[in-house]
């Protein structure tokens, strides 16, 4: 494979996330997994304000904002006045959100490491070295990326 053209090992990587994106897909509602995803956001980044979460999440204020109100509602996020500016509301994990993140990472981890008992252990770091700096080099080059999908 070393000798593939760009284009050939990019369209390979295209298509495995593709079908990436629909099997995890099927695994459960989208809902829990967004739920995963703010959680986790705040836990690594501290009580944040709604656009500095919507920024994160690469999402449009107003639909975090609508999923926002759902955490809050069952009590996973909690709302607090912004130090700097008391108009403006910070966003923070409570202790059941931290619970339930927990007892979420703690499956999501147990059903990764099933699907991966059986690789190498060197395959396995090699996996978790070049997936983690190809979403470091994504999230980091997202601006480039949609400006090449919307120049075709």
């Amino acid at each position: 494979m070393a000798d593939a053209e760009p284009l050939s090992v990019a369209g390979a990587v295209a298509d495995a996330l593709s079908r990436l994106g629909r099997a995890t897909g099927r695994l459960g509602a989208a809902a829990d997994r967004v739920t995963y995803l703010l959680l986790a956001i705040l836990e690594r980044e501290g009580p944040l304000r709604t656009g500095a979460l919507a920024e994160a999440t690469h999402a449009d204020p107003s639909t975090i904002s609508r999923q926002v109100a759902r955490l809050v509602d069952d009590g996973l996020v909690r709302r607090t006045a912004d130090p700097a500016d008391a108009r403006a509301t910070l966003l923070g994990i409570t202790e059941a959100g931290q619970e339930h993140l927990d007892a979420s990472r703690s499956r999501r981890n147990r059903a990764l490491a099933m699907l991966l008992a059986e690789w190498d252990p060197a395959d396995r770091e090699a996996l978790r070295d070049l997936l983690g700096r190809f979403v470091e080099d994504f999230e980091r080059r997202l601006p480039e990326v949609r400006a090449q999908l919307d120049a075709d």
